[in-house]
């Protein structure tokens, strides 16, 4: 049987999507791990403030919108997860402040968000959602807190009870607050706004259904109406199926996106990916044939071999990494694999290393790692490579001369 790139590719990309339930993307629910439903203002409000006003809305304290007494109790940040989750329940105890109080008061702005937690339930709830964004954005370098809008409703099967809620549109997201007793305020990031391909891909595998894309020529996150045309398409779309429903009801909730994006670019890059002898060998295709070069130095060869004017070093380098740089530049393919415990910093720095030594780039480069990119190309044509803390940062350009 002939070997298909473009089936292993697709194979590749099916392993990247969770479409589980255990996916938030596919099950919301509103829970102590999971997120919060944001009952005001109402969603065409929250977008227009939100989305095309990029104005900031605030979390206020029902106990301030009512004129209650604060309660006095010194806010403790919990250690692990189960004591976050005790001090919510702890934190819910002895409130009475109702939703429709808070409602009907004639100090709510369209500024102010309120849910259907207690203060004190919403404190914790907050402390606890900005805490998992915080760990993702400075440990993998990705963002996790997003405000979804838009939920479709829906069954795994005619005969089944469990009603699925799952999120349509959603854009990333920030908690912010002054200090320990102010109120949490939230905002937009500086993104695009993003369907759910999970939802996508299981209703097109499951049930055959296609969700509407965002077309540029129809998208306009500023136009008031666009967000309700959506939702109406996609009802649209899911008229065959008699419990289905689309929703206009707004979440902010921890979703996981670091792998959607490979998803993504495995789809936009499928004829390139075919194309790639490299790509097609790491696929498994037997006709494929890579070649090492002949004279690549190994680390004790190194001093004999390469003189210190002939090379621009970005960052120091041991003898491995000098290692790796030299096979980069002489064409050679190359896996860097560091033992247990290395920073990343000294996995990638043969990356940004080697790239002045053949200005301008002869071939591509590609560096993976499971924080933030450590280094990146800047519009300037620059390298700039980045530490995961964000402690230090260098910046190389064409070397005008050997020194």
């Amino acid at each position: 049987m002939a070997f298909d790139i473009r089936t292993r590719i697709e194979e590749w990309r099916a392993h990247l999507v969770d479409t589980s339930k255990r996916n938030r993307l596919i099950h919301f629910t509103a829970g102590r791990t999971g997120g919060l439903w944001l009952l005001h203002p109402e969603p065409a409000k929250m977008w227009d403030r939100l989305i095309v006003r990029e104005e900031t809305l605030t979390f206020v304290w029902k106990r301030d919108l009512l004129g209650l007494p604060r309660a006095c109790e010194k806010e403790r940040e919990p250690s692990t997860a189960a004591d976050w989750l005790a001090t919510e329940d702890a934190a819910g105890n002895g409130e009475s402040v109702s939703l429709e109080q808070c409602l009907q008061c004639p100090r709510l702005k369209d500024s102010h968000l309120l849910t259907e937690l207690s203060d004190g339930q919403l404190g914790a709830r907050l402390r606890y959602v900005h805490m998992r964004a915080r760990e993702s954005l400075s440990e993998q370098g990705i963002v996790t807190l997003y405000v979804a809008f838009g939920f479709l409703h829906w069954y795994e099967s005619t005969d089944s009870r469990e009603e699925l809620c799952s999120p349509l549109l959603l854009i990333p997201a920030q908690l912010k607050r002054e200090h320990v007793a102010a109120p949490w305020k939230l905002a937009v990031e500086e993104g695009e706004v993003l369907v759910n391909h999970s939802l996508a891909e299981r209703l097109k595998h499951d049930f055959k259904i296609e969700l509407p894309a965002l077309a540029e020529e129809t998208f306009d996150r500023e136009d008031p109406a666009w967000r309700t045309e959506y939702y109406r398409r996609v009802q649209e779309r899911i008229q065959g199926e008699a419990r289905w429903q689309v929703q206009d009801r707004v979440a902010l909730g921890i979703f996981n996106f670091q792998k959607l994006v490979m998803w993504d670019d495995l789809g936009r890059n499928a004829a390139r990916i075919a194309a790639h002898d490299l790509c097609r060998a790491i696929a498994g295709d037997p006709t494929v044939t890579l070649t090492c070069p002949a004279d690549l130095p190994r680390a004790a060869e190194l001093d004999d071999k390469i003189q210190p004017a002939e090379a621009f070093h970005v960052l120091d380098a041991d003898s491995s990494q000098l290692e790796a740089i030299a096979a980069a530049l002489r064409g050679a393919h190359v896996v860097l694999d560091g033992p247990p415990g290395l920073p990343a910093q000294a996995k990638a720095k043969p990356s940004p290393t080697s790239l002045p030594n053949s200005w301008p780039p002869a071939r591509q480069y590609c560096s993976s790692a499971k924080k933030r990119p450590l280094w990146r190309w800047s519009r300037s044509g620059s390298i700039v490579a980045n530490s995961a803390t964000s402690a230090w940062t260098c910046t190389a350009t064409k070397p005008t001369s050997a020194r």
